[in-house]
């Protein structure tokens, strides 16, 4: 996963056959981005992304030209909504490399949940479905997971920050049934539903810098 600088850099260097394009154009300031209609984008689908460069603290906005085989992810798009070229692809090399290129890669504006949910859906991509676990909102949950061959785990989450999460959904690549450990150790029924190999488990709340523990072991 590279911006649009690092994507100019491994081209210059000789390495463009394994990145799957390379930088158009270079945009200092008025430019948005729009996201596609990608799988990769999930629920935010032809989002617009109004969040503009400025002398602060934002970087430049990259056009990239991606290569045939190349999956477009997102565009740019101008103040005034027009749409331009692409802004973010993924790409599957003949050597089974996954490269992603996003040329509006800015981390302060990862603050956005439609740009979380889209680098989360993004670096799945690029793990090949090897993430165990992901946390739909908020961001600040931590999972620690511990797990066997044969398919049993025990997952605690821990809120680190002064906010209470509220009700939130975490998404395990499990489908077995799973409980809440409560403090005496009792095992404790969980919104749960299974989509093909994973399970959506839904948490009520957990309290600032507490944990909770969940398991599939009964």
């Amino acid at each position: 996963l590279t911006d649009g600088e690092g994507l100019d850099i491994l081209q210059k260097r000789g390495f463009g056959q394994y990145c799957g394009g390379s930088v158009y154009n270079i945009y200092k300031s008025g430019m948005a981005q729009r996201f596609g209609g990608s799988d990769i984008n999930g629920e935010y689908k032809n989002y617009y992304r109004d969040v503009f460069m400025n002398f602060y603290y934002e970087s430049d906005a990259y056009e990239l030209m991606p290569q045939d085989g190349s999956e477009v992810i997102a565009y740019l798009e101008t103040i005034t909504h027009k749409l331009m070229g692409c802004s973010m692809y993924k790409f599957k090399s003949s050597t089974g490399t996954r490269f992603v290129s996003d040329g509006y890669l800015q981390l302060n504006s990862c603050k956005s949940p439609a740009k979380r949910e889209q680098l989360g859906n993004i670096v799945d991509w690029l793990s090949q479905g090897n993430i165990q676990i992901r946390i739909k909102k908020p961001i600040k949950v931590a999972p620690t997971i511990t797990s066997n061959e044969n398919g049993d785990m025990t997952i605690m989450l821990t809120n680190v920050s002064f906010d209470s999460t509220g009700v939130f959904e975490c998404i395990v690549r499990n489908t077995k049934q799973f409980y809440i450990i409560d403090d005496n150790g009792d095992l404790l029924p969980v919104k749960q539903r299974i989509s093909e190999n994973e399970s959506i488990i839904s948490i009520t709340d957990i309290k600032p810098w507490e944990y909770i523990l969940i398991t599939n072991k009964n």
